[in-house]
């Protein structure tokens, strides 16, 4: 349908699938990650779009979803042909590359929140909601830094790479929220795989003091002479059987 068409709406929402999948695929792993990722994309798009019109002239002669198009006048949303519209674009990595710093903030969110309880009320806590300071933050600062880009944009009509606004926006933030929570080393030291490293060993000494009982038990099945046998729970088959055995060893010496 979108092949046929190429309505903006189709692309807008076959875009928008792009970025789930891409957050939901991809982390950054650690905080030093995503700001140097932040940094290093923040120089790239401000040397591209005003450096050169590469970034523009891609993003306009490729005819596919890997921007959002959003029309620049209000009069082509009542008109039924909108491919002589004029669109503003934003492009996808304006969209992901943040949204890979929110969302390990969001787990940062529930690391701290989970990490701060007590281990007794660790699976209590984890099916209700917690505490998002950072995400909440972060998502402020992202739509801020949009709206800039947006107002910047129309006022001098000209091109503008998003993440000149966005980056500075998000990081100066969640900095700031850190060093006013007392968790600024704790923030730039975070790492999602410790983090997951300290989940699993967690569940494994859960499961080795859940399986201790257990164990014994087989053990002691095993070995008939412990008490595990059904003799030792049947007393009167116990002595019926040792008779049994004694009749018979008598019968035998007689013979």
């Amino acid at each position: 349908l979108y092949s046929k068409t190429k309505h903006y709406l189709l692309n807008n929402i076959i875009a928008t699938c792009l970025c789930l999948g891409a957050l939901d695929l991809i982390s950054v792993g650690t905080f030093k990650n995503a700001a140097i990722m932040l940094c290093g994309l923040f120089v790239y798009d401000i040397t591209w779009v005003f450096g050169a019109d590469v970034m523009v002239t891609v993003a306009k002669g490729i005819d596919g979803p890997i921007k959002f198009l959003f029309l620049r006048k209000f009069a082509d949303l009542t008109s039924e042909e909108t491919k002589n519209s004029e669109f503003s674009l934003l492009g996808l990595g304006d969209i992901v590359v943040p949204g890979l710093f929110v969302a390990m903030l969001l787990r940062f969110d529930a690391h701290q929140a989970f990490s701060s309880s007590h281990d007794d009320e660790k699976d209590d806590k984890k099916t209700t909601s917690f505490s998002k300071p950072y995400f909440y933050t972060a998502l402020i600062a992202y739509s801020f830094g949009l709206m800039t880009t947006l107002l910047v944009m129309y006022f001098f009509d000209a091109a503008q790479p998003a993440l000149l606004y966005l980056v500075p926006a998000i990081l100066i933030a969640v900095l700031v929220l850190a060093l006013l929570r007392n968790e600024f080393a704790t923030l730039i030291a975070y790492s999602e795989e410790d983090t997951q490293k300290e989940n699993e060993q967690g569940e494994n000494k859960n499961d080795t003091t859940e399986n201790e009982l257990p164990a014994e038990h087989s053990s002691s099945t095993n070995n008939p002479k412990d008490s595990g046998s059904a003799s030792s729970y049947f007393p009167f088959f116990s002595d019926f059987f040792s008779s049994i055995s004694t009749t018979s060893n008598d019968s035998n010496k007689d013979a």
